[in-house]
């Protein structure tokens, strides 16, 4: 009574839901910011409305990029421990991981968007009278919408569109009215 079993081949697989690991990438960009032992926050799909948290166990120390089916960024191997996994994760699930950031007191920030490279060195453009001038800055610690920077005052305004790149665009022009749509009656 059963099958037979072929030398070698394989008939059973035994998972160890003890000690699970999550594989991800990440941005170059972001990189600099990860350290091993790093505190985590996850969720797996499979068990919705559930967060486990866990740690940064590894990050590579070279990156890798995708050329076909990729947008060719580099990208770092990360992987994430899971402090107590549960049973209902099952390999191959998909996980979102929310790293937790260093905590930086008394910061100024400004959106990622307001940082410039001008001469290989950050800049911002601050305004000045009616114009915008750049000021270099020293980036302290960046997120993905934000940097902590050094050589700005509280209050500071920052441009979010570089004015030497805006001048370069043309200026949009007026034409007469198109059809319009729509009114109450």
């Amino acid at each position: 009574e059963g099958d037979l079993v072929q030398p070698g081949r394989m008939v059973a697989e035994v998972l160890a839901t003890e000690d699970m690991e999550i594989l991800a990438k990440i941005n170059e960009n972001d990189r600099a910011n990860l350290d091993p032992g790093q505190p985590v926050e996850v969720q797996v799909d499979a068990v919705p409305g559930k967060r486990f948290t866990g740690k940064i166990k590894t990050v590579a120390g070279l990156a890798a990029r995708r050329f076909w089916g990729g947008d060719g960024a580099k990208k770092f191997d990360v992987t994430f421990s899971i402090d107590r996994p549960d049973s209902a994760i099952r390999p191959g699930a998909t996980a979102q991981v929310t790293i937790a950031g260093q905590a930086v007191k008394d910061a100024l920030y400004v959106p990622r968007q307001a940082l410039f490279e001008k001469e290989g060195k950050p800049i911002v453009y601050v305004r000045e009278g009616a114009a915008f001038q750049p000021r270099e800055v020293k980036i302290v610690h960046r997120t993905e919408s934000h940097a902590v920077v050094d050589g700005l005052r509280e209050g500071t305004e920052v441009a979010l569109v570089s004015p030497e790149e805006a001048e370069k665009k043309p200026a949009a022009t007026s034409g007469p009215p198109g059809p319009a749509m729509g009114g109450a009656r």
